[in-house]
């Protein structure tokens, strides 16, 4: 047991070691991109709806309780079909949770995507079929459907078991269906506030690329009378004239402002998906040098500086001081263990892939990060779905 953790704790700090480099400089654009890929209206926000359907078509690896069974009869008598809850009795339905989002401008007959979780106890929704569900905005008391949905599901992972044994991989318990549900209410939000302008939402909220905003819209469409200026990090005023002020003109306004392209900054972020076991990172998302404490093991991390020659032989080269790390690992009664770092400091995607090489779950990779964003070492937003 001591080795195995010895081996774990090694090859992760190994990692952790070598990072060398401060906090990612932010600040400079990095490339140019449409306005509109980067704002959405405000006011114009997604809604969430939800529903509760039965998947049917499994292998066995549905649920046979008490409250599916009683979905299945209420849904085969809608039929005209009565059935007991004693002559249902097999795995091949499962009673689900769905949820979407409806995007702004929604229209009758635009898909959307569905997010499907089991309601009770399954082995796996994998190939399984949604039955159509009608997917509800809940507005206080009232209700509304915007949305119905159906479809084949694919969850991205597998669950497979005996009397006494299971095998699984991420969460087959959840799953999405592509384009699975059809919008029959359409949304209509206001273009304009309630002082006539168009407000631009950032998704990434940067006082820079806000900036980048404003000005392109000042020096590209300032003689046609629409202008712009900054309210925050997260907000850009798109300013038209007075007698301007009409949705039509909104509307043209907003095909022009939207095609513009301006210098955004890289957005640094960690986006882990638990069920789906993906991991996306910034490339030049850093992690500072770090003391991590687990039970009786203790890692230290600290920088030191080697001088590195040329060949005796060589007449190239000179003599220089280089950055290091050493990474000491202490179990207490076993010796301790010396790790170096890489020179060239290293990025989240360096730890991120040791830790898949060393076959760690996606949920203890999970535990990693957030023991290094509590810890303040991780120098990117950490974002868990």
């Amino acid at each position: 047991m001591t080795t195995m953790r010895t081996t774990w704790i090694a090859a992760l700090l190994t990692a952790l070691g070598a990072a060398l480099l401060p906090a990612q400089t932010v600040g400079e654009p990095q490339f140019r991109v449409p306005i509109r890929s980067i704002t959405r209206l405000h006011g114009s926000m997604t809604n969430t709806l939800t529903g509760i359907g039965l998947v049917t078509g499994l292998d066995r690896t549905g649920s046979n309780d008490r409250a599916t069974r009683q979905a299945i009869a209420n849904l085969a008598q809608k039929f005209g079909v009565n059935l007991s809850q004693s002559q249902l009795n097999s795995g091949a339905v499962a009673m689900v949770t769905v949820t979407a989002e409806l995007p702004s401008f929604a229209h009758e007959g635009m898909p959307i995507d569905v997010q499907v979780h089991a309601l009770t106890e399954v082995t796996s929704l994998e190939s399984g079929y949604l039955l159509p569900v009608e997917l509800v905005y809940f507005d206080g008391d009232a209700s509304t459907v915007y949305a119905v949905a159906s479809g084949t599901i694919s969850t991205g992972g597998f669950g497979y078991g005996a009397s006494t044994t299971r095998v699984s991989r991420n969460n087959p318990a959840s799953g999405r269906v592509n384009r699975g549900a059809k919008v029959v209410r359409s949304v209509a939000p206001e273009l304009l506030s309630e002082t006539g302008e168009i407000e631009l939402m950032l998704r990434t909220p940067s006082l820079a690329t806000a900036t980048n905003i404003s000005r392109m819209i000042e020096s590209s469409l300032g003689t046609t009378g629409i202008g712009a200026r900054v309210h925050d990090e997260a907000l850009v005023r798109v300013l038209l004239p007075e007698t301007q002020r009409s949705r039509d003109d909104a509307l043209r306004a907003l095909a022009l402002v939207s095609a513009l392209q301006v210098e955004v900054e890289h957005p640094s972020r960690v986006v882990i998906d638990i069920d789906s076991g993906t991991i996306v990172v910034g490339n030049e998302v850093r992690i500072s040098p770090c003391v991590v404490m687990a039970s009786d093991i203790t890692v230290t991390i600290v920088d030191q500086q080697d001088v590195v020659q040329p060949l005796p032989w060589s007449r190239q080269g000179t003599t220089e001081r280089v950055d290091r790390s050493l990474t000491e690992v202490d179990l207490g009664d076993a010796p301790a263990a010396g790790f170096a770092g890489n020179p060239d400091g290293a990025t989240v995607a360096d730890l991120a892939e040791n830790l898949r090489s060393l076959g760690l779950t996606t949920r203890q990779i999970v535990t990693v990060f957030q023991q290094l964003d509590r810890g303040g070492f991780l120098h990117a937003p950490l974002e868990i779905r």
